[in-house]
Parts: C-alpha cells; sequence; structure tokens
C-alpha cells in the first residue's frame, strides 16, 4: 500500500484511530502512527507458522549432541560446573569465561542462561558429583523449548515469551508457556469437535499457567490472556450461556484496547499492535457486530498485509452478512485471494479450508463484479 493510499485509508477510519487511543492519541497522532508502521516496518510480517507438539523431556535433534562430543571427559564437564557455580555472581577468570563461551555456543544457548542455570543448580542443593549431569539436563530442555518454539507460527504472543524465558535459562517456564500455547490451541479443535469436557480443563490450566507465570503489564502476557478469554467466549457460546460468553468477551476486549492503546505510537510493537486489533476485530465478529470487526481487520492487513488469520476472518464476516442479505462479492473474492496469497503454512488454513470458503463463495459469486487485482 503506498502512502498516499494509505492516508486515504486512515482518513477513512479517524473514528476507529480516534477510539483506540481512549481519548488520549488524537486523530492526527493515530493516523501518523499507522503511517510511520508501515513506512518503517514495511518488512516485518509473522511468518507462517506450522503445527508443533510439545515433548518434554524428549530432545528431538539439535546440539545436545555436539556438547557431549566437544571432547570433554566427563570429570571435565563436572569440573566446569562445579567452577561455574562456585563463581557465580563473580567475574569469571579468562579460561573460564573461554570455556562458558564455547559451551553456550555447542549448545545454542545464550551465557546469560547458563550462568542463571548453574546459579539455580546451586540453589536446589544439587550434589556436586551429579552437577554436569543436571546441567547437561537442563540444557537438553532449554534447547528442545527453543526449537519447539521456532514451530508455533510468528504471530502467537506466547513465542517470544518461550524465548525471553529460555534466554534466561527458565527452562521450566518455557516450557510452560509451551504448553499453554497449545492447551489453547487444541481446546479450540475440542470445542469444534463438541468434547467440552476436555477442552474445559485445556482451558483452565492455560489460564492458570498465564496467571503463575504473568509478568504484570507485559504486552505479549496481556495479548495471550485476551486471545484466551476469546476462546472461553466460544466454549460458553457453544454451550448456549450466552451472558457468561459476553462476560468473556468484555474481558478479552478490555485487553485488546489497553494494548492498542499503548502500542499505537511504539514504532517497535507493530506485531503486539496488529494482535490487539485483530483480537478486537474477534470480539465484535463474536459479537455479531460484522462490519466493526471487519474495520479492525482492514486496519491489521493495512499495516501487515501478510496476517493471514485477518484476511480469513474478514471474509467470513463478509460471508455472514451475506447471509443477513447484504452480499458484497467483490469483498469476499478479495479476502479470499489475500488468504490464499498469505495463508499457506498458517495454522488452520488448509486446502480443506480453503475450499470450504470457496463453497461459500460460490453461493454469492453470481454478480458481475470484476476479480480484484
Amino acid at each position: 500500500m503506498s502512502p498516499s493510499a494509505l492516508l486515504d485509508w486512515t482518513v477513512q477510519h479517524k473514528d476507529t484511530l480516534t477510539w483506540l487511543g481512549g481519548g488520549i492519541v488524537t486523530v492526527t497522532g493515530g493516523v501518523w502512527a499507522v503511517v510511520r508502521y508501515v513506512l518503517e516496518r514495511k518488512e516485518s510480517k509473522p511468518a507462517a507458522g506450522t503445527q508443533v507438539t510439545v515433548q518434554h523431556g524428549n530432545y528431538i535433534a539439535g546440539n545436545v549432541t555436539n556438547v557431549t562430543n566437544s571432547g570433554w571427559s566427563g570429570e571435565q564437564f563436572q569440573e566446569f560446573a562445579q567452577q561455574l557455580l562456585q563463581k557465580s555472581g563473580q567475574a569469571y577468570p579468562p579460561d573460564l569465561l573461554d570455556r562458558l563461551q564455547n559451551l553456550a555456543e555447542r549448545a545454542g544457548v545464550s551465557e546469560t542462561a547458563l550462568k542463571n542455570l548453574a546459579s539455580r543448580l546451586g540453589e536446589e542443593n544439587v550434589p556436586i558429583p551429579q552437577l554436569g549431569a543436571k546441567l547437561l539436563d537442563r540444557i537438553e530442555r532449554l534447547q528442545s523449548a527453543l526449537q519447539q518454539s521456532q514451530a508455533l507460527p510468528a504471530n502467537n504472543p506466547i513465542k517470544p515469551l518461550v524465548e525471553e524465558a529460555a534466554a534466561n535459562g527458565a527452562y521450566d517456564s518455557a516450557e510452560l508457556l509451551l504448553t499453554t500455547a497449545l492447551d489453547q490451541v487444541n481446546a479450540v479443535a475440542l470445542i469444534e469437535q463438541g468434547e467440552m469436557l476436555g477442552a474445559k480443563e485445556l482451558l483452565q490450566r492455560a489460564e492458570l499457567a498465564l496467571g503463575t507465570l504473568s509478568k504484570g503489564n507485559s504486552l505479549n502476557y496481556r495479548v495471550a490472556a485476551g486471545f484466551l478469554y476469546k476462546t472461553y467466549e466460544q466454549f460458553y457460546f457453544a454451550q448456549g450461556d450466552q451472558a457468561t460468553g459476553n462476560d468473556y468477551l468484555d474481558k478479552a476486549l478490555a485487553l485488546f484496547k489497553s494494548v492498542a492503546s499503548e502500542t499505537v505510537t511504539q514504532k517497535d510493537a507493530v506485531i503486539p499492535f496488529a494482535q490487539a486489533i485483530h483480537g478486537m476485530g474477534n470480539v465484535y465478529q463474536g459479537r455479531g457486530q460484522f462490519r466493526d470487526a471487519i474495520r479492525q481487520y482492514e486496519m491489521v492487513v493495512a499495516i501487515l498485509p501478510t496476517y493471514a488469520y485477518s484476511w480469513h476472518d474478514m471474509f467470513l464476516c463478509y460471508a455472514s452478512l451475506a447471509e443477513q442479505g447484504e452480499v458484497d462479492v467483490a469483498a469476499m473474492r478479495r479476502a479470499l485471494k489475500m488468504l490464499e496469497e498469505t495463508g499457506k503454512g498458517w495454522r488452520h488454513i488448509d486446502d480443506d479450508r480453503i475450499a470450504r470458503l470457496k463453497a461459500t463463495l460460490a453461493k454469492y459469486d453470481g454478480s458481475k463484479s470484476p476479480a480484484p487485482n
């Protein structure tokens, strides 16, 4: 989208941009924040995601082999772990620092993580003869968490939290965050299959984990919690409890609005901003306010044209409007065309899903409206 086209778009949506700031961000400030996002962050694109299964304690492939085949004997590794513990919180001598850097490079984890792992081993009072083996085990768990986090979609708000925890050596937090991300995804699948008891158990576990690991005002935690509340809404609506579902929509909307208003002027927060706006669209869509939802999705794809989920949900909104007699075939074609171009590899956007959406479009596609360019 060209700068002039974006300016035209922002003028058309000035009310939405003003509302985002909750009375704090002016129309002009909101417009130019979005313009700056596009002009300065053109290359910011969420990468396609693939399905992942967490396998705690089972490292699939990676650098532990490199570490164990590094030429160090078991005794040398044990000595190294003991030295790390003894020097925890102090300046490392050059020889120990060299070994630390070498091990971190081979293991594919940060030096900070290794230092923190040694400190934790001391806090846990691990017997000295077990230090080497325990350190290797912790390195393996960090590597596994990092590798598996790469299979999460780039737009998943929990992914950077996993990476942050692993970088700091918090292997247990990284594992729990991974499980939380998958619990929500699997809960949605169970809701669609009508397996409500299993879905509720996963949602409760994910909510407990997020509460345990919460970092207060962290943007990513709030976005993750917002989408979790949105999944709760799906659960209660599927059971016919619209009152409770609406309560969760209110909670989700409050979180998404807080993130959006904070990030609209932060040039380095384009992904959380887009996630929050998309989440707000989901809330409106859940309430049947399809035009309001479409405005949010249009805002997302103006900033991140490759955000496939917004194209997907935008199409569904137009399909819902078509069912109500408000048919816009050109808009449906455009959303589906962009979804096909951007959705390859994204979770839940497969050939079967695209085929179903094409069948939906075909029901209304008797129009002579030109296909999008």
